[in-house]
């Protein structure tokens, strides 16, 4: 399976470096052992990219700027992310409107949406193809998904188009995307919250569904599956904008809302229908404890049927 591969290849390159980040840290602010090479590992700098406004009174770096650190970073987060998207599709059941899977992921870095898509039709046995789109701006993501797209050639109902390294904001309002039945927003509006792009989710907005939406196939239901933090300070609140800027464009569409009932401490984060449990669907290898990595989903989603 791909999830098993990219966690290997992950942690091989997490330990192939023979001193503390290649030799530099790029987020001296925090980080304990600054350009020492005893660092124990990336977890405080995710902390400080993940929760920037705990760190307000130091310089905040907000994007994964650092190769050993994105490793880091998929070995403690691969298992949930996949998992939570894993969630979508088994307990929403939209899945079964299409017959293969035309995939546009925004924000995608280590794909773990397409994990979950390969699992899903793995565990239901369903003989149906993946084609799948992924725009990141981070090249750092790069050595990663050279490893996904070799794992592709090898699977024949998986097909993985050449990554596009662009901002998705900036590339949406200028290429056109046909075809595809499903749109991944994944963790990509918190990260918009992040780095204080919110001014331009409108934009984004517009141009997804000019660009995207307004390209699907016909006589096809399009679905687009938010997964992100549950928390209005993060962003969740925009889930509906979209939603509502959809049907302003004079699409039939409706939605579902879905929460995992993790550290629930407000009502509102009681975001629609709580998941059945919280435990992630995946086996955590043994050598992956090293990554101190999450094993329960945490996420709100909504996802998005248009008719």
């Amino acid at each position: 399976m791909l999830i098993d591969d990219v966690l290997d290849f992950a942690d091989e390159e997490y330990n192939s470096f023979e001193i503390n980040c290649g030799g530099t840290c790029n987020h001296p602010s925090i980080c304990p052992n600054y350009n020492q090479a005893d660092c124990l590992n990336c977890e405080t700098c995710l902390e400080q990219i993940h929760f920037p406004k705990r760190y307000r009174g130091s310089t905040v770096w907000t994007d994964y700027d650092c190769e050993k650190m994105i490793n880091y970073y998929i070995c403690k987060y691969l298992l949930k992310y996949s998992s939570e998207i894993l969630y979508a599709l088994e307990n929403n059941r939209f899945i079964d409107y299409l017959e293969n899977y035309d995939i546009l992921s925004i924000g995608c870095g280590a794909c773990p949406d397409l994990m979950a898509f390969e699992t899903y039709i793995c565990n239901h046995r369903l003989d149906s193809t993946i084609n799948y789109i992924g725009i990141d701006k981070n090249e750092l993501w790069k050595e990663v998904q050279n490893q996904i797209i070799q794992y592709s050639e090898d699977v024949p109902d998986i097909s993985v188009s050449p990554f596009i390294y662009d901002d998705a904001i900036s590339w949406l309002r200028h290429h056109i995307v046909r075809n595809i039945d499903v749109i991944v927003l994944q963790y990509f509006i918190s990260h918009l919250n992040n780095t204080r792009q919110n001014n331009q989710f409108n934009d984004f907005c517009d141009s997804l569904i000019d660009n995207v939406v307004a390209y699907k196939k016909d006589n096809m239901p399009m679905f687009i599956i938010i997964n992100d933090a549950n928390s209005c300070y993060r962003g969740r609140d925009r889930f509906e904008v979209l939603f509502d800027k959809i049907r302003e464009h004079g699409y039939n569409c409706d939605y579902r809302r879905r929460y995992f009932n993790y550290r629930i401490q407000h009502d509102e984060q009681r975001y629609g229908r709580m998941y059945p449990n919280i435990n992630i669907k995946y086996p955590v290898p043994r050598f992956i404890y090293q990554y101190n990595p999450w094993e329960v989903c945490s996420s709100a989603q909504m996802i998005i049927k248009i008719d």
